[in-house]
């Protein structure tokens, strides 16, 4: 199972919501990125209050979000069945995954979806 180009493409609040803290994401951008995301950033806690969708639903550059995920040591699990992505070890014959690797599996609304639920049906 993998998606297209168009359903891994993540949003800014996705990115920010798997990253955790601001400041480790404005460390993990690429120079080539940074201001602009930094503008964004600045926008960003005024966009959650007012739902502006042109700052939350930023499509990150497919680059730019990779080399954060890279950047993240964090693993999340994929089952034996391959039916369950989580934050835990459910069961020995769960695979480890980096979140880039999951990323390009599944996507970042599901891989959002682990971090804010714990686990997601695939």
């Amino acid at each position: 199972m993998s998606f297209t180009d168009s359903q891994n493409t993540m949003k800014l609040w996705q990115l920010l919501s798997i990253v955790g803290k601001e400041q480790t994401f404005k460390c993990l951008v690429p120079k080539e990125h940074l201001h602009f995301l930094c503008v964004l950033l600045d926008r960003f806690d005024d966009a959650v209050s007012k739902q502006d969708q042109s700052v939350l639903g930023f499509d990150v550059p497919d680059d730019c979000g990779e080399e954060i995920l890279c950047g993240l040591a964090t693993k999340v699990f994929l089952s034996a069945d391959k039916r369950h992505l989580s934050s835990y070890k459910m069961s020995r014959q769960d695979k480890s995954l980096s979140l880039l690797g999951a990323f390009r599996l599944v996507g970042g609304e599901k891989l959002e979806e682990v971090f804010e639920k714990g686990s997601v049906n695939l």
